[in-house]
């Protein structure tokens, strides 16, 4: 397009590595997991069906009035009748032992899913945590030095101070190191995929702060 000028493209591993707090991740995912959701509904639902079984054990009350006309003597009559049955034997123990069970059974498997869910939560932000300080420790201190060493060994190389092959042997050193950093750089944001997958809820939308965006593949940098 004529007259367009050219935009600068965002560097996309130059963003932030987001900092994740457990304590903070964890009751986010107990509070906000559709998968707990849904089984914090099984507990409410079999709850309830122990409350209606337990209420099952006081029978019903039935009552009856009515008003009657005699034509032959021109006499209203009105009855009223009462009727409770008495529960000497069925007490209705078999429909709450049901009702409890269920209930239990209810509690056990949300209570799995959250133990499951908090190691899994665990390991994931430790290996995030040990990528994040290595990306780092790479981009404050290692990659810096290693740059300058080539900066003055190439310096020293046009002087005619220097033969080609510690050139070449610096250079190796160099990419390997920026080989490093993009390896541990795309493992922290795996493990934070991770961590935000376990945050994602029915609509596709992440609990945790989305200011910082995965980078599709930080292994293409090295291209």
């Amino acid at each position: 397009m004529p007259g367009d000028r050219p935009a600068a493209l965002e560097d996309v591993l130059a963003r932030p590595l987001p900092e994740l707090d457990l304590v903070t991740v964890s009751e986010r995912l107990k509070r906000e997991s559709p998968e707990l959701a849904e089984l914090q509904f099984d507990v409410e639902q079999a709850r309830a069906a122990v409350d209606r079984a337990s209420v099952g054990r006081v029978p019903n009350i039935t009552a009856l009035a009515g008003v009657q006309h005699d034509n032959s003597t021109q006499d209203n009559i009105a009855n009223v009748q009462v009727s409770i049955p008495l529960p000497v034997f069925d007490r209705n123990q078999g429909a709450i032992a049901q009702a409890c069970g269920n209930l239990s059974a209810a509690q056990a498997a949300l209570q799995a899913r959250e133990l499951a869910l908090d190691q899994q939560l665990s390991l994931a932000i430790r290996d995030y945590r040990t990528a994040r300080e290595r990306v780092t420790k790479y981009s404050s201190k290692i990659l810096p030095a290693a740059r300058e060493t080539l900066d003055m060994i190439s310096t020293g190389y046009q002087q005619g101070q220097l033969d080609y092959v510690q050139v070449l042997t610096v250079q190796q050193t160099y990419a390997a190191k920026n080989l490093s950093y993009l390896q541990d750089l795309e493992t922290a944001w795996k493990e934070w995929a991770e961590i935000d997958g376990l945050l994602v809820g029915d609509l596709g939308q992440s609990s945790i702060d989305r200011t910082a965006q995965r980078p599709e593949n930080a292994m293409d940098r090295q291209k």
